[in-house]
């Protein structure tokens, strides 16, 4: 029994040392996309691929963590310190987050989101800002139903052309139009109406 420990003792500590010899440290000399030049801590330079795991993307100067298998099997597994302040999340192909079946939170003091095309879907949507700016050189919006609650309203437009169906209803404690040079008023047939006093004043009225 003694000789059998004595040899699983031996294996156990033979697989250790081959484990920590596959694995190594080093510095990102340079990058192309698809590999890493890493300086080890020994000296030897080695050209290893980027691991799967891996998600932060390595740069020159960040050191990371080696798997030194065979030379087509050398690996960069962990980045273990950056050697900026800039850390990039990247994953080849198409990367997701989260699952179907979980929260995702965010959290961050400023956001920015950069694609060249890009779709939001949700089934219900809650926004809560201080402040909203947006800038769009062209703007469609399809919506069934729409209702909005706003306190002041103030726009201004080159010019704006409305086409209502079937009724456009407007219901205001005070209503004013001010138009500088005409104001034309089309209609197969018009109804004014006024519970006390309507004004008609001009230089000069046609009636007729």
């Amino acid at each position: 029994m003694a000789e059998k420990l004595e040899t699983d003792g031996s294996f156990l500590e033979l697989n250790l040392n081959l484990q920590a010899n596959l694995l190594n440290h080093g510095r990102v000399q340079s990058t192309d996309g698809t590999a890493c030049v890493v300086a080890q801590a020994n000296g030897m330079v080695v050209k290893a691929r980027r691991g799967a795991g891996c998600l932060l993307e390595p740069e020159p100067g960040d050191l990371v963590l080696l798997y030194l298998g065979a030379p087509e099997a050398c690996f960069v597994l962990e980045v273990l310190q950056k050697n900026s302040a800039v850390s990039v999340v990247t994953a080849p192909g198409e990367m997701r987050l989260g699952r179907a079946d979980t929260d995702l939170s965010l959290r961050a003091r400023q956001m920015r989101f950069t694609a060249l095309e890009g779709r939001v879907d949700f089934l219900h949507l809650d926004v809560l800002a201080q402040s909203i700016h947006c800038g769009a050189q062209k703007l469609s919006a399809v919506c069934a139903n729409l209702r909005t609650r706003l306190g002041d309203v103030v726009s201004r437009m080159r010019s704006c052309h409305r086409r209502v169906e079937i009724c456009d209803t407007l219901d205001a404690e005070q209503a004013r139009v001010f138009a500088r040079e005409r104001y034309t008023l089309d209609a197969g047939s018009a109804r004014l109406q006024a519970e006390k006093d309507m004004a008609v004043d001009g230089e000069t009225v046609h009636l007729g």
